[in-house]
């Protein structure tokens, strides 16, 4: 994958050209179409929400970067983890059990 950028004209931007496999720009085309968002709007918002940690607050994403140091686990790595967590409960529980839980709430975008 190769990556050149460089800054727009006002500075405001940085526009970069990537390459990506097949299945990757596949993808996201299909994620555009169906979340009615340019190309450009889906990776900012993929980037945006790994960069900021899905937009969890700050004393949130300190705790778990410290959970993710103790367990000796990269970010990405982490992530797998939570996501295994979260499978074996709804291997164990069923599908949605925790659906009127406030966080579901809480974590829906708005």
């Amino acid at each position: 994958m190769g990556i050149r950028a460089k800054r727009t004209s006002d500075g405001s931007r940085v526009s970069f050209t990537i390459r990506l496999p097949p299945d990757c720009g596949s993808w996201l085309y299909e994620l555009s179409k169906k979340t009615d968002k340019t190309l450009t709007d889906s990776v900012l918002t993929i980037l945006n929400d790994v960069r900021t940690w899905w937009g969890l607050g700050e004393p949130v994403v300190e705790k778990l970067k410290k959970d993710a140091a103790a367990l000796g686990l990269s970010e990405t790595d982490f992530v797998r983890y939570l996501l295994t967590s979260r499978f074996r409960c709804v291997n164990e529980k069923g599908a949605g059990f925790d659906k009127n839980h406030p966080d579901v709430l809480l974590s829906q975008r708005r």
